[in-house]
């Protein structure tokens, strides 16, 4: 069995039985399915696979260590991509346009409409009421689903390669597009996209994934190519991997990368990578408690010789917290607060020998300052029961009254 026919169904099975991105037991699972796997969506305990020549296929993966095909559907041209959208199905069939499945029977699906377009339908993504289409030669093209049964073409888009992939996030459309490399489209009019940046890397490009400001492409040079793309409108070359086997395409989840490789199945490789001057804790989401020592932590940044670090709560205010020089972290003693404080962020600023800014950077998303454990250490120290009443001198200070009874 050539390995390729399944191994995007594999990728799915072991994303499927891991936790938090993390697989603390994968679970290994093979179904063969009579075409070539060429992609796969997921919906509640269902897998939808674009199986080539193969159709549509449907697999029941309520347990994962056990797929079962509980269901396929023959279609026209070669079922190269695949997204849900409510109860149906969108395949991209090559020269046969789109064709829309209804799956609201995951057990029976039915065709319910086909839309030709021009070029060879790739691969489809969707952010509605939009379905983006990668139409290799003829670009991309931007279709409405308002109406199911009508769905139809708002506008189009020639992004000078041949378009074989795309992941659309925040308006910006991220685009495989052969041997024209990466180009970066924003979408955020879907009736005027606009190519605002692109990036050659040697070889044609195939599949890609996005996570955070770095893209990962899988090429037909069989490497994996890494791309800085903080700044859509110049992508950075990171750095080129050459993992080994026939690298045919990548997922993202985490701390691993998937890659789906021809000749050896599926690898699993360790992503260390993180752009110059990343804040990396606090980055978004956690709750500390004011008056603890926290680390704040940053990936280096070549020709830095300062760091500055700042702290906000939100309120459009940024607080110095120290410079330091030589190092990618700092034991940071968080702010006291008079309530906690929920829209908390950090902020590093490099410069160089010059004093020029070479980086600036924030957490990623708010993080929580909480107030009670201080109160309740302060009162503790003295040996008496904390009342709900407090003097406020500032925003950042407080002061509990305590009950001395």
């Amino acid at each position: 069995m050539n390995k390729c026919q399944w191994v995007s169904l594999l990728l799915v099975v072991l994303l499927l039985g891991c936790v938090n991105s993390l697989c603390a037991e994968t679970t290994n699972a093979v179904l063969d399915t009579p075409g070539s796997a060429l992609d796969v969506a997921a919906e509640g305990s269902h897998a939808f696979v674009a199986d080539g020549a193969g159709g549509l296929r449907v697999v029941d993966v309520t347990v994962p260590s056990s797929p079962q095909e509980v269901a396929a559907t023959a279609l026209s041209g070669t079922a190269s991509g695949i997204a849900l959208y409510g109860s149906y199905a969108l395949v991209a069939s090559g020269s046969s346009g789109i064709q829309i499945i209804d799956i609201s029977s995951a057990d029976n699906p039915q065709p319910y409409a086909t839309l030709p377009v021009s070029g060879t339908a790739q691969d489809i993504n969707i952010v509605a009421p939009y379905a983006y289409i990668a139409a290799g030669a003829a670009g991309i093209h931007i279709l409405a689903l308002h109406d199911m049964l009508s769905p139809y073409v708002v506008s189009t888009l020639d992004t000078q390669g041949t378009s074989q992939a795309l992941t659309v996030i925040d308006d910006l459309a991220y685009i495989a597009d052969g041997t024209g490399g990466l180009k970066m489209v924003d979408v955020g009019n879907p009736i005027l996209p606009t190519l605002i940046g692109g990036l050659s890397v040697g070889s044609a490009v195939q599949k890609l994934s996005v996570a955070g400001e770095i893209v990962y492409l899988s090429t037909q040079a069989e490497s994996l190519v890494l791309v800085d793309v903080s700044d859509p409108t110049e992508p950075e070359l990171i750095e080129t991997q050459n993992p080994g086997g026939q690298t045919r395409s990548v997922a993202v989840a985490g701390e691993l990368i998937y890659v789906a490789d021809r000749e050896n199945g599926l690898r699993v490789l360790s992503n260390t990578n993180t752009l110059p001057g990343k804040i990396l804790t606090p980055n978004g989401g956690e709750t500390l408690i004011a008056g603890q020592a926290v680390p704040i932590s940053w990936s280096a940044v070549t020709g830095a010789q300062d760091y500055q670090l700042f702290y906000t709560f939100g309120d459009g205010l940024w607080n110095t917290i120290t410079t330091v020089s030589g190092a990618t972290s700092f034991n940071w003693q968080t702010p006291s607060v008079s309530q906690p404080e929920e829209q908390c962020r950090v902020r590093l600023k490099a410069t160089n020998s010059s004093g020029e800014l070479i980086s600036d950077d924030l957490s990623d998303d708010d993080f929580t300052i909480s107030f009670l454990l201080e109160v309740l250490h302060r009162c503790q120290f003295l040996q008496v029961h904390p009342v709900v009443l407090f003097l406020f001198l500032g925003r950042r200070v407080v002061l509990p009254v305590c009950n001395m009874n």
